[in-house]
């Protein structure tokens, strides 16, 4: 009496408690607590970019703010101070105690804008060396220009008054982003050790040793002194896939990957001291071994699922476990010099490896994932493309992970494997024997051999449910050894060859394309210079259209002068702007007329051309530069004032209408000045920094 092989002995195991999906869950956390810290990183940049956009006016002082949006500002007093700090409330800091009187209004005189005290919460801010606190604020129903005039301004430390947005909101948004990713971060921790903990007790329980994560075996150790073989990849080939795990693919599979980017640094570690042991002795170390091929298969099976290869979710650890991509790892002696020179050595292959990941972008990718979503399966020959893309992938980490001796290949598929025939087949056919089928386990699967061509008598089929009787004299005839394929074998078709020719040329095309987007724009732009651009100025209404001022930019870029060529040329725009203005002075003298008005014109509105031709300044001048900015926006509004005062005049002087010349020459006499007052500060601090070549 014989058992069937349907018999098969029950274990009764019962899954491990808790769940792997809590594994998943510690996943989901860390990666909020990423999504979360970025976002925090990212928010404080943006603070900071805001406080540095504000516009400000000197305190003591007057000058114009161009506001684009109508709603309520916030007025900062600030002063010299450090940078990186901010605090919520009344500190009790000097500038808490501050004072001033202010005006405010349209530029054109149309309209005074109240300003009233602040009331809630102040927010204090240190950026790029502005020590700043919320002061007072306004609400405007208009976008305009607007002037602002400060004087009696306590303590004798403010420097500006800042003009934006209330950044309280800006300012706890960070906060909150890091408070929430740290606290994401401390549950993702936790429950992926509670989770370990408690299901290496449940092993324990049942009598497993606790470093025994998942069934199977580690790879085999480095001490074999047989050649190493070149790392084998095997794929079970497209299969249905469920479309909502497809459809959230890139989702599901960040636990995964997050927990093999922290691994990636112990391996790093591992494969440092594997290097020096593979380096005087010829081989790898067995803990490298293990730990490497591990990391390994870990890496290719959380890829292939990302890849949409497989819809199995992959298996979190180190360790073999059954799954439709397995890896195989035959480590075996090394080339000592090939260890020593391996970084060099792997480069090229390295540079082939990366091209793939590149066509294997969103430009392949995408249209694969849709594909798959709206089929339920991936075509054979794009599986077979992927499934050699990933292979020689892992064939190059293999080699750099010193598992193998063999350079990477095998990019196109293996040759076919010829046909089994020959002499083997000859000497089968001359030889008839008993057929014997061993996938069945009972009798009814052997026959007779034909004689005479006749067929032998069919033998019934048995249940093979219960022990079947035998003669004591059956003797069952051995199955002849068949020919096994190599492991990790991976033919590819001719449109599978065609499609991994694609992804190489979609790889190289790539990074090409974005290059050309994005340096060879910025390489034919013109120079630009630091400072905001120049906003657009309203004039008074009976100023006639003027022709707009000339941007700060040139045909061709101005190469970057040194801080002393940059700082002399700056005093030499406001010796300029100055005599200018003392050439068309009436106080001297000399009579106005419409044309020594448009010479003045003509000479103050070209003080952003001359400036911009100045050339970008240096990083420690971007401040100085700010300010050149603003007293030339300053006197060329003073000149269109001008120009338009000349078309009431005649070349004699005579007025045709004296009351609006002279409200026009008041308005560009206010705006000149006050490019002058600018200019004059900007060299004033340009000979602080000094020069420095």
């Amino acid at each position: 009496m014989i058992p069937t092989a349907g018999q098969q002995p029950s274990t009764g195991t019962r899954p491990l408690r808790p769940s792997r999906y809590w594994y998943l869950l510690a996943g989901g956390l860390l990666a909020v607590a990423v999504v979360c810290l970025t976002a925090a990183v990212v928010g404080m940049f943006s603070w900071d970019r805001q406080i540095q956009d504000f516009q400000r006016v000197p305190a003591p002082g007057s000058g114009d703010v161009t506001l684009t949006q109508p709603g309520k500002y916030i007025l900062y007093i600030e002063a010299r101070g450090p940078c990186c700090s901010w605090t919520i409330g009344n500190q009790g800091t000097p500038l808490a105690r501050g004072s001033m009187r202010i005006a405010m209004g349209l530029a054109n005189g149309s309209q005074q804008i109240p300003v009233s005290v602040w009331t809630g919460l102040p927010v204090s801010y240190g950026v790029g060396g502005h020590q700043g606190l919320t002061a007072m604020s306004f609400t405007i129903t208009q976008p305009g220009t607007y002037l602002i005039e400060t004087e009696d301004v306590h303590p004798a430390s403010v420097t500006d008054l800042a003009v934006g947005r209330n950044i309280l909101g800006p300012t706890l948004r960070p906060v909150v982003l890091l408070v929430a990713g740290l606290a994401a971060m401390l549950c993702a921790v936790v429950a992926f050790v509670f989770t370990a903990a408690r299901r290496r007790q449940a092993r324990r329980r049942r009598g497993q040793p606790p470093e025994v994560t998942e069934p199977g075996q580690w790879p085999p150790t480095g001490g074999a002194t047989e050649p190493s073989a070149p790392v084998q990849v095997k794929f079970a080939g497209p299969a249905q896939q469920d479309r909502w795990t497809v459809l959230l693919r890139a989702i599901l599979a960040i636990p995964v990957l997050v927990c093999i980017y922290f691994v990636r640094y112990a391996t790093f570690v591992v494969l440092v001291t594997g290097w020096f042991g593979a380096l005087f002795t010829g081989r790898l170390p067995d803990y490298a071994v293990s730990f490497l091929a591990g990391f390994q298969r870990w890496e290719v099976r959380a890829y292939a699922y990302l890849l949409l290869l497989t819809d199995t979710y992959p298996p979190f650890g180190l360790l073999d476990a059954d799954y439709p991509i397995s890896v195989t790892v035959s480590p075996g002696r090394l080339n000592q010099a090939a260890v020593f020179f391996r970084l060099v050595l792997v480069f090229p292959a390295w540079i082939v490896a990366t091209i793939l990941w590149y066509g294997l972008g969103p430009i392949l990718m995408i249209p694969t994932w849709l594909i798959v979503l709206i089929r339920g399966r991936m075509p054979r020959p794009l599986h077979e493309a992927i499934a050699a893309c990933l292979r020689y992938w892992a064939r190059v980490k293999g080699y750099w992970y010193l598992l193998t001796d063999v350079y990477p290949d095998g990019l196109f598929g293996d040759p076919a494997e010829p046909a089994p025939g020959g002499a083997g087949a000859a000497l089968g056919a001359a030889r008839p024997a008993a057929t014997w089928d061993p996938a069945t386990a009972g009798p009814a699967a052997w026959a007779p051999p034909s004689v005479s061509g006749r067929e032998p008598p069919q033998v019934a089929a048995v249940p093979t449910d219960h022990p079947v009787p035998l003669p004591a004299d059956a003797v069952w005839p051995a199955p002849a050894p068949a020919v096994a394929a190599a492991p990790g074998r991976l033919t590819l078709s001719r449109p599978g060859k065609r499609l991994v020719g694609l992804i190489l040329g979609i790889g190289t095309a790539t990074p090409v394309a974005v290059f050309a987007l994005l340096f060879v724009p910025l390489a034919q732009a013109p120079s630009a210079g630091s400072g905001p651009a120049s906003a657009p100025v309203a004039a008074a209404p009976a100023a006639p259209t003027a022709s707009p001022a000339p941007a700060r930019s040139s045909a061709l870029p101005a190469p970057q002068l040194s801080t002393a060529a940059w700082l002399k040329g700056l005093s030499s725009l406001g010796a300029d702007m100055t005599r200018a203005l003392v050439a068309g002075n009436a106080g001297n003298d000399q009579v106005l007329t419409s044309v020594s008005l448009r010479s003045t014109a003509r000479r103050l509105d070209r003080c952003s051309a001359e400036l911009s031709a100045l050339g970008p300044p240096t990083a420690q001048l971007r401040h100085v530069d700010r300010l050149a900015v603003r007293a030339c926006q300053g006197f060329e509004q003073g000149a269109r004032y001008f120009a338009a005062a000349a078309g009431f005049m005649t070349p004699d002087g005579a007025a045709t209408n004296q009351g609006q010349v002279n409200e026009l020459l008041d308005r560009g006499d206010a705006g000149a000045n006050r490019g002058s007052n600018l200019m004059s500060a900007a060299v004033a601090d340009g000979s602080f920094i000094g020069p420095q070549d």
